[in-house]
């Protein structure tokens, strides 16, 4: 029987400590630029959602490039916090904490492939990301 050592853990805790960061950085500079390409959007009277697209009153407007950039980074980051959460359990192996972000990552997926124009599919996106983001962040 080969045993590993707490060793090839701490590799694989590294592994998803990076992949996690890397996901939250670039969907931080990509919010940033697509924010400054969006016509007067504004951090206390936007939602960040209206990055992908905006609705108000039935009426749903797309803004290029801050559309793309912000859905593609929103997907972009649930796969990097999927890879993460993978990792997650090869380290330590804690089911809730790796389940938790699994999750928030399909979340984020679900953001990034459903902008507000598409109701509640977006809703329900964003509900799972925000929500279970909050309880990954207790767990850990």
């Amino acid at each position: 029987m080969i045993h590993n050592s707490s060793r090839d853990y701490t590799k694989y805790l590294h592994y998803a400590g990076a992949l996690i960061f890397l996901g939250c950085s670039q969907f931080l500079v990509a919010m940033i630029v697509a924010s400054s390409l969006y016509p007067d959007y504004s951090i206390s009277r936007n939602y960040i959602s209206d990055l992908g697209a905006t609705c108000r009153g039935g009426l749903c407007i797309v803004f290029q490039p801050s559309s793309l950039i912000f859905n593609v980074s929103s997907i972009l980051l649930g796969v990097f916090m999927i890879a993460g959460s993978l990792y997650i359990r090869r380290g330590i192996r804690d089911r809730l904490f790796y389940r938790l972000l699994l999750i928030t990552g399909i979340g984020a997926i679900g953001v990034g492939l459903f902008p507000e124009n598409y109701g509640i599919l977006h809703t329900i996106s964003a509900f799972i990301a925000f929500t279970f983001g909050a309880l990954a962040s207790i767990a850990s």
